[in-house]
């Protein structure tokens, strides 16, 4: 099975500008051997050739992939790099079969999360992720779990990248050839296996913490 990791900021990304490159990313996911991953960076596709090419040198599968903010909540759409103009939810359904549609963190306490919307449009979304940042007392993802098993949907596992610490925290397992076409049917397909383990309260203490103040940064800023 394919060790994948599909949800991934890095200091490229001009919303989050981290400490790390997409190269360091590449060489993170090669070092724990992951076999595929995508870089979903806010708003803007981040799939050159460059760092096609830097993958493929690395043996790993890099996918297209974009957190896509449409009416103010983040959305995950992976395998295409183009597609119509998104303003509303509804306006998934304009994708065509090649694209991947996942709920991000769909009901985490933050702006961007889905929570009701993902309830009211759960038909447009081909599975749900189970977010790393959890403990073993305090778990925003049982109520995705919830909705996913209700309405037969994949949880598709990932570490949300802004921290290569947790690069290995939260993944999934991917029952498929190493293409991006097997890989995106698999999924849907919910040929996959969550792998995760909670983190310790102080990292998730600190985490929210850091979640926050950045928040706070992009909204004096702009």
């Amino acid at each position: 099975m394919l060790k994948t990791q599909l949800h991934i900021h890095a200091g490229e990304d001009k919303v989050d500008k981290l400490g790390y490159s997409a190269k360091d990313v590449i060489d993170k996911a090669k070092a724990l051997n992951f076999d595929v991953i995508a870089f979903t960076f806010h708003d803007a596709f981040f799939y050159t050739e460059e760092i096609k090419n830097y993958a493929k040198e690395n043996n790993i599968l890099l996918i297209p992939g974009i957190e896509k903010t449409i009416e103010n909540r983040h959305v995950l759409i992976l395998g295409i790099e183009t597609f119509p103009e998104l303003n509303k939810l509804s306006d998934l359904k304009k994708l065509n079969n090649e694209a991947l549609i996942i709920a991000p963190h769909p009901f985490y306490p933050r702006g961007y999360s889905l929570k009701e919307k993902l309830i009211e449009n759960i038909d447009l979304f081909h599975c749900i992720e189970h977010s790393f940042l959890y403990t073993s007392f305090f778990n925003y993802n049982k109520k995705a779990i919830k909705l996913a098993k209700k309405h037969n949907k994949p949880i598709f596992g990932s570490s949300d990248i802004h921290d290569l610490y947790y690069f290995d925290k939260t993944y999934t397992l991917v029952d498929s050839k190493k293409t991006t076409k097997d890989v995106i049917n698999a999924i849907k397909s919910n040929k996959i296996k969550l792998v995760t383990k909670p983190v310790s309260i102080g990292k998730f203490i600190s985490t929210s913490i850091n979640v926050i103040f950045h928040k706070l940064f992009k909204l004096f800023r702009n």
